[in-house]
């Protein structure tokens, strides 16, 4: 856990470091937490909704329709002040678990579409150039990087 006590300190070290989790106090000395997140979101090295989840925590109980659009923008919950130890941890033990879940589907959906591609063509994916020639020395197929090698030293010729 690494604390702050303003907003712009915690900018300045997730630019260096990429946590498993941020708490963000919606109201802090120099930028608000909608201000936060829209400079977070901007850092080139940062995919904050895709990678880190982030729990909202204000006392602000007639923010509801501001919650709600920063929910639509991708922070993963937010919860009312004041809170109990139990209700702060179940959340986040749900966001972990949630975000642990989209991981292993972005995973095996990416392994799904490599079998689809290999199906496809079962010769593609090797890194090395693969020809397959019949017992008449006539190829009966190759991969993309063998294509590339074979065209090249044709246009040699």
């Amino acid at each position: 856990v690494t604390p702050f006590d303003s907003a712009l300190p915690a900018l300045e070290y997730l630019e260096r470091v990429k946590p498993d989790l941020i708490l963000l106090d919606y109201r802090m000395p120099e930028l608000n937490g909608s201000e936060f997140l829209f400079r977070l979101e901007n850092y080139t090295n940062f995919k904050i909704y895709e990678e880190v989840p982030v729990i909202i925590l204000t006392a602000q109980l007639d923010q509801q329709n501001l919650m709600e659009s920063l929910l639509k923008r991708g922070v993963s919950a937010y919860l009312y002040k004041p809170f109990g130890r139990a209700e702060l941890l179940n959340i986040i033990e749900n966001i972990i678990i949630t975000t642990d879940i989209k991981k292993q589907t972005s995973e095996l959906s990416f392994q799904i579409d490599s079998l689809h591609n290999l199906k496809k063509d079962p010769y593609f994916l090797l890194p090395f150039s693969a020809l397959f020639l019949d017992e008449n020395l006539f190829i009966i197929n190759a991969n993309p990087k063998a294509i590339e090698e074979f065209d090249f030293l044709l246009k040699k010729l």
